[in-house]
């Protein structure tokens, strides 16, 4: 069954190399580009012109954070068009969460507020990937027409 909540994936028909993506990588595909390069290099710019630690950088790091948050949404809604899915609403969810959990695993925000753990910077990601298989959410194409 096809889903709706779909990262890039290789399709040459070749054995993916041993050194593929990282789960982080791999969750980063749930969610557009125009997202997370600019959150690498505004946090990156934030992190090495600040000290840690430090009222500024924690609210530059939770600006950065909630404005490429928020700029998701209608990114993911343009790609997941209404006409085109009945459901659109669940892609774009994971789309976001997939975005939030990706930016805790980078590991800057986290850590500047005292709740970053190694354990689950590794672990969420791939729990979201797997999740992510489960979606329902398809576009109107692929559903089988109804009787009418």
């Amino acid at each position: 069954m096809p889903r709706a909540v779909a990262p890039v994936v290789r399709t040459d028909g070749t054995v993916q190399p041993d050194s593929g993506d990282s789960y982080q990588e791999r969750l980063a595909k749930y969610f557009p580009i125009e997202t997370s390069g600019p959150y690498l290099a505004a946090s990156a710019a934030v992190t090495g012109m600040t000290d840690a630690h430090t009222t500024s950088r924690t609210v530059w790091l939770l600006v950065i954070f909630a404005l490429f948050g928020i700029g998701t949404v209608p990114l993911l809604m343009k790609q997941y068009s209404a006409a085109r899915y009945r459901n659109r609403w669940l892609p774009i969810g994971f789309g976001v969460g997939a975005y939030a959990i990706w930016a805790y695993s980078l590991g800057s925000l986290p850590q500047e507020l005292n709740f970053y753990s190694p354990i689950a910077a590794v672990v969420l990601p791939i729990l979201y990937g797997f999740g992510a298989n489960f979606s329902p959410s398809q576009p109107e194409s692929a559903q089988a027409p109804t009787a009418g």
